[in-house]
């Protein structure tokens, strides 16, 4: 009976009969409850019927029986991010991979996670692992391209995209996918959209005709079609329409393909006439349940996002079918009527991009309904900073160079402006670095004459954040690099980062080695430049030619750069006299203006700026030992307040007369 039992639940989930596979598989687990496999697979059909409790349940009654059982692992932390519990998912999605590292299947499913923090290069890394292990596979793909946007890769996730539909080319969600990808494409014309979007209609099915029927007198009956019907952007700003519909001439009915359920979804529930749960239900399935509710109008509000049911309307379900709101580009499909848009949204000559025909409502396509914690419109804070603050918190794929132009522009042209941005993905440290780049560009462009750009001063990353902040200069250096910028990574003040700290840091490195950056460090000694000269870093030998404060980037080439080839050009950004230093000898003080008396006594020179000259002057003859050091900057010219004792006007003569010697 079990073996029976098991064999009916395969044929019913291929055939798509959920209820039937479910009830077959029950019986499964009932006459045989060790079966760690049957109650995963229980599991993994009741999650997708929206039965999360019994499917999480399932899950872990298989991982109890088998804890070895990597699927069920990975299955349960799926059923764990359904339900909202994204911390246990996470620890049983990471448990999966170790367990067996070779599974495509929880590769995916911990790069969905990944994903839902936020986290889209790491996403990214897991598809690709996850499109390593079998290169047959759709799905890594899939979701490559969508984490890929995410993070702001348009052209690589158009190539992941492309890939997907090599593999799979009747595949619709890999259609879909890759023409939410095209919409961030800056180089594809309408015409390139509307072909790409009439191409995905092909696999969406084929019109069926309508049953003949009189339609009924009395009120219009319109189908509203979601998965988001819910705290979701499309939920906030299709209930101001669907709550304001005239009740005396229209009867709506909401098509509710979701698992979630919350507050905003039960206000429009108890607004509509007729409130239809249909995510359990097949294509075919929901077209009768649509066309059993005698729905004359049928709104989609999906398009070609995440579980849309085009295939529904690519059938015919209404006699009149619209999209609006969820997707605002072309479906592809001849059986939708009409794309419910605005002027703006649609501007002369957006026709060119569509297969359906364009409705341009008069004033805007939707409204907004703010939550009922959101707080009270206040005053524009621009009457208290004294300066406009613009922000866009749009998806990084969305900040293309004609974007950052414009914004430039704008920034330009609106004197002590400035600019917010913020994204589910700036939390990333190369999401991070797109947004400050974008922040500075309009300046930097401004100033073409700057080799470099320095991106942080004196970080201190430590190693809990090191492979963080590698990640974000490397990011920042390709970030420039589209805009024919160099970039100066590093900028680690003195004693800072320690060797094996550095050694995290060698990614940042060989980006900028590859785009022709560099590396700034700063090195400051005292009560004199050659303090601590010739001591080593604690826990390593002694070299008679580097000090764990001056020459100490000696340490970092030697050692780590060198032998992997990436020797980048060095400028010691910041470079002198810091009595702050702690454990050192010598008088109170703080620049060098504060150790002349104490540098002649020393025997340095006759008086304090030739002393200063003559470090200078061995420091200058040690660094040209290492060709790779292009420059120092001394601390600080132009200092006041705290700083006035490091001000060098009164020795730049000194120092320039220096210079110019070297150079005859």
């Amino acid at each position: 009976m079990c073996i029976r039992d098991s064999a009916r639940a395969v044929r019913h989930q291929e055939r798509g009969r959920a209820a039937e596979a479910i009830a077959a598989l029950s019986r499964v687990v009932a006459l045989a409850p060790e079966h760690a496999e049957a109650h995963t697979r229980l599991g993994w059909l009741l999650v997708a019927a929206g039965r999360l409790d019994e499917g999480i349940a399932a899950h872990r009654a298989a991982v109890r029986i088998s804890p070895g059982y990597a699927s069920a692992w990975s299955n349960l932390g799926v059923a764990l991010q359904a339900k909202g519990e994204h911390d246990e998912a996470l620890e049983a999605l990471r448990h999966a991979v170790q367990l067996d590292p070779a599974l495509p299947q929880s590769h995916v499913n911990l790069a969905l996670e990944w994903q839902a923090r936020g986290m889209a290069r790491l996403a990214a890394e897991g598809h690709r692992r996850a499109a390593a292990l079998d290169g047959a596979l759709v799905e890594p793909w899939i979701n490559l391209g969508i984490a890929l946007v995410e993070a702001g890769d348009v052209a690589p996730a158009l190539a992941a995209s492309r890939r997907a539909l090599e593999l799979q080319p009747a595949n619709r969600q890999a259609h879909s996918n890759h023409l939410m990808t095209c919409q961030y494409s800056a180089q594809l014309a309408c015409a390139d959209l509307r072909r790409e979007a009439a191409r995905a209609a092909a696999h969406f099915g084929a019109e069926r005709p309508l049953p003949a029927r009189a339609r009924q007198p009395g009120r219009l009956r319109v189908g509203y079609l979601s998965g988001d019907f819910r705290f979701h952007p499309v939920g906030w700003m299709a209930s101001p329409a669907l709550l304001a519909h005239d009740r005396s001439r229209f009867e709506v009915h909401c098509f509710a393909d979701q698992s979630e359920d919350d507050a905003l979804s039960g206000a429009i529930r108890g607004a509509a006439d007729q409130w239809h749960p249909v995510q359990a239900l097949d294509d075919v399935a929901l077209r009768e349940r649509i066309l059993e509710a005698r729905i004359d109008v049928l709104v989609d509000l999906a398009g070609h996002t995440a579980h849309n049911r085009l295939g529904v309307l690519a059938m015919r379900a209404a006699p009149v079918q619209l999209a609006w709101l969820g997707y605002m580009a072309s479906t592809g499909l001849a059986t939708v009527d009409g794309v419910l848009l605005d002027g703006c949204l649609a501007p002369t000559g957006a026709e060119a991009a569509f297969v359906e025909p364009l409705v341009r409502l008069p004033r805007i396509a939707f409204g907004y309904r703010p939550p009922d914690y959101a707080p009270a419109v206040a005053p524009a804070p621009s009457t208290r900073a004294g300066h406009v603050t613009f922000g866009s918190f749009n998806n990084p794929a969305k900040i293309g160079a004609g974007v950052l132009a414009t914004w430039a522009r704008v920034l330009e042209a609106v004197p002590r402006s400035r600019l917010v941005l913020k994204s589910v993905t700036l939390g990333e440290p190369e999401a991070a670095a797109a947004a400050l780049v974008a922040r500075q560009l309009p300046q930097m462009l401004l100033n073409p004459a700057v080799d470099y750009w320095e991106g942080w001063n004196e970080p201190d990353p430590n190693l809990d954040r090191m492979d963080w902040y590698a990640r974000f200069e490397a990011e920042r250096v390709r970030q420039l690099a589209q805009h024919g910028l160099r970039a100066a990574v590093g900028g680690f003040s003195t004693g800072v980062p320690e060797l094996n700290e550095f050694e995290l840091f060698v990614p940042a490195i060989a980006e900028a080695q590859r785009h022709g950056g560099i590396l700034t460090l700063h090195e400051y000694a005292a009560p004199d430049i050659t303090f601590l000269f010739g001591d080593p870093l604690p826990g390593y030998p002694t070299w008679p030619d580097r000090g764990p404060l001056m020459f100490r980037y000696r340490w970092f080439y030697r050692d780590v750069l060198e032998p992997r080839g990436l020797v980048v050009p060095l400028v010691i950004s910041e470079a002198g006299i810091d009595g702050i230093l702690g454990n050192r000898p010598g008088p109170d003080g703080l620049g060098w203006q504060d150790f002349q008396e104490f540098w002649v006594e020393q025997g340095w020179g006759p008086d304090g700026q030739t002393a200063f000259l003559n470090q200078l002057q061995w420091v200058d003859n040690e660094a040209r030992q290492d060709p790779y050091v292009i420059g120092y900057a001394l601390f600080t010219a132009g200092g006041a307040r705290a700083w006035t004792t490091y001000e060098l006007a009164p020795f730049l003569p000194r120092l320039a007369e220096y210079i110019v010697s070297q150079r005859q």
